[in-house]
């Protein structure tokens, strides 16, 4: 039995409705695809910067932002992204200006401990976008993130690898391919 509670879907439990991911469920029970925002999404503290090799991420340190990812109602975040924001990397330059590789997003907990690494930047690396979704919540942490990328390329969107959480290495790898290959990342 489902509990609406205006934008979210909630799970009836025993104590009343929770939410059931961090964000909300479409219409189909697919976790909605994550949306950064600048309320969640911002410059890395100096303790978040110590976490990063400078030789790799120096050169991107003003466009460098941390997401706090978080489940539902939970102040604390679960997952944090960091990541180098290509449209504020590019804001600045000159029209033409080469495409620079970017070192790849990567994943840590609220504490810091690291936890993974992201195939594509993140939100976007021009003209892509990376599209998240976190499912499978469990212990305050997602236990798969979805992967998709949406590109305006005559390939159009495609789903990459889910990442799922091992508890044994306490790192989300790479699992097998998923059913659907292709498809729309947003629609789910």
């Amino acid at each position: 039995m489902f509990c609406a509670d205006m934008t979210r879907l909630r799970i009836t439990l025993a104590s009343g409705c929770a939410a059931l991911t961090m964000a909300s469920v479409d219409a189909h029970g697919v976790a909605a695809a994550y949306r950064p925002d600048e309320r969640d999404c911002l410059p890395p503290t100096s303790t978040q910067r110590s976490w990063l090799d400078t030789a790799q991420w120096s050169a991107f340190a003003d466009s460098i932002r941390v997401c706090a990812v978080r489940q539902a109602r939970s102040s604390a975040p679960a997952l944090l992204i960091v990541s180098v924001w290509a449209e504020r990397y590019y804001a600045d330059k000159p029209s033409g200006t080469p495409t620079v590789a970017m070192p790849n997003p990567l994943l840590f907990s609220g504490t810091g401990a690291p936890l993974g690494v992201l195939p594509s930047n993140f939100p976007d690396d021009p003209p892509a976008e990376l599209v998240l979704r976190f499912a499978r919540w469990q212990r305050g942490l997602p236990q798969q993130i979805a992967l998709c990328l949406s590109s305006p390329a005559a390939g159009g969107d495609s789903w990459l690898a889910p990442l799922r959480y091992d508890r044994s290495v306490r790192r989300y790898v790479p699992a097998p391919q998923a059913s659907r290959q292709s498809g729309d990342c947003h629609g789910g």
